[in-house]
């Protein structure tokens, strides 16, 4: 019985994961030296997505991506991690960049944001020092 109800909790896993992967939007595919690459959106796309958890999905804007590369390149190092209105900015020197962590200490704030139409996020990494940035509309 004990294989039988692993088996079932992994489908129900399984399934649920799917559901969630499926739901998320195509993204643009933005251009120029201030676009991000093509997996690097997508990662951050998808855990903003599912962090803030709001119905309808905000859409993934270009015209955001490019303005969260202002963010991450004129920020001379705020708090750590940093919530505005319609920003959210975290900064740090590991030594790997995890998408995760970061997304994750953003959770309330992206909540209490309340509903938001579209975003664009942006990521600066030099001499193991990232800064990262999601601008919200």
């Amino acid at each position: 019985m004990a294989p039988l109800t692993g088996l079932v909790a992994c489908a129900i896993y399984l399934l649920s994961v799917a559901h969630n992967a499926g739901s998320i939007q195509v993204l643009p595919e933005c251009k120029g030296n201030k676009a991000i690459a093509e997996n690097v959106r997508r990662l951050l796309a998808v855990e903003v997505i599912v962090a803030k958890r709001q119905l309808p999905e905000p859409g993934y804007k270009c015209d955001l991506e490019f303005r969260a590369h202002q963010y991450v390149n004129t920020n001379p190092g705020g708090p750590e991690p940093m919530f505005g209105d319609n920003v959210v900015y975290s900064e740090g020197n590991d030594e790997k960049f995890n998408v995760e962590k970061v997304v994750g200490e953003w959770k309330d704030g992206l909540e209490k944001m309340g509903d938001k139409s579209k975003f664009g996020c942006n990521l600066s990494i030099d001499d193991n020092r990232y800064k990262v940035a999601c601008v919200f509309e």
